[in-house]
């Protein structure tokens, strides 16, 4: 008995049939092993690169750095100004301490200023601004003149603080900008300096 012949003495019912499933299997066979090697195929080197760039620029919690400059600054805003500060960070919240100085360049009246601040930082990769207000003390000194050699020192007032601190970092060494104000009840003290940040930066 040929092919055919059983072909032919099939019902025509039961090849109606048959063809249904044999075409639905053909429709199903392709998805199913498609699924399959979806499933089994290994993560691609885009994958990879994609997870590492997630985790690559994570930021520590919790920062603390020195930081120092020189730049124009004094009473009124004029003269030559330096400034010291320290700095930790906590999330966002910034405390700092710092210590400054200015004046003429002949120095004939110098100011002298230190504050305990408080303030927020806004961070990038690689980069952050902060800005801080607080309190502290600020007192003025005068030259006797050249031949005494001496000072005099004024008493000390309490004064309104501020500073921002913007900076690009690189690990543990950035390079940035401060601008520093104190208000007091008798004097104005301000500056601009070129700084430089050293430590636990990113």
């Amino acid at each position: 008995m040929t092919l055919f012949s059983s072909i032919a003495r099939i019902p025509k019912r039961g090849v109606a049939s048959t063809f249904t499933l044999i075409a639905a299997a053909a429709l199903i066979a392709p998805r199913t092993a498609a699924a399959q090697a979806t499933k089994s195929a290994p993560p691609t080197a885009t994958d990879s690169t994609a997870q590492g760039s997630t985790t690559q620029h994570r930021f520590r919690h919790q920062n603390v750095w020195l930081s120092g400059g020189l730049g124009g600054g004094g009473a009124n805003g004029q003269g030559l100004a330096g400034i010291g500060s320290l700095w930790y960070t906590y999330g966002p919240v910034a405390l700092g301490v710092r210590s400054s100085q200015g004046g003429p360049w002949e120095r004939e009246t110098d100011t002298h200023e230190k504050a305990a601040l408080i303030g927020l930082r806004a961070r990038r990769t690689h980069a952050f601004i902060l800005a801080a207000v607080g309190g502290g003390t600020m007192a003025e000194s005068v030259s006797n003149g050249e031949q005494s050699g001496s000072r005099t020192y004024f008493p000390a007032e309490h004064s309104f603080a501020t500073g921002i601190e913007a900076a690009v970092t690189y690990k543990v060494v950035g390079i940035g900008i401060d601008a520093f104000t104190a208000q007091g009840r008798r004097t104005t003290y301000r500056g601009l300096a070129l700084s430089v940040q050293l430590g636990y930066l990113e």
